[in-house]
């Protein structure tokens, strides 16, 4: 739509509830589109990276293929919902799961040593930038 045009706001509602129908809908400006892109449009390929990798890491510590699928599976739709009930706060999210000291104090320390915040933000980068170069 052509900058200063009008929008019906009657079929901008309509619009809307019937995306609400699929999902959350959450209203950005243009300009950030290219970075919402770079989470949600991406996003399934990624957790289902997550996955694969948790299950990867379940089978080498003795669990079937199927069971660490089935508990990584289940484990992020939970997590997600205890996200989004705690307002998308996972900074309280991580505090309330994680003890000093404790199995997942030790296992965050290990992602964040291994790069994880890292390789996320390369791979924003490559969503966004990679097609222009």
């Amino acid at each position: 739509m052509a900058v200063g045009q009008h929008v019906d706001p009657d079929l901008e509602h309509r619009v809307e509830a019937l995306f609400a129908q699929l999902g959350q809908v959450v209203r950005l400006p243009d300009r950030s589109m290219e970075a919402a892109t770079s989470i949600t449009g991406v996003g399934p390929a990624y957790v289902a990276l997550i996955v694969e990798a948790l299950t990867d890491a379940g089978v080498r510590r003795g669990l079937s293929a199927a069971q660490a699928a089935e508990l990584a599976t289940e484990t992020l739709a939970g997590t997600a919902e205890l996200i989004a009930a705690r307002d998308y706060d996972t900074l309280m999210v991580r505090r309330e799961v994680t003890s000093p000291g404790g199995s997942t104090a030790r296992g965050l320390r290990a992602l964040e040593e291994h790069g994880l915040r890292t390789a996320f933000q390369a791979a924003a980068d490559a969503v966004i930038d990679g097609g222009r170069r």
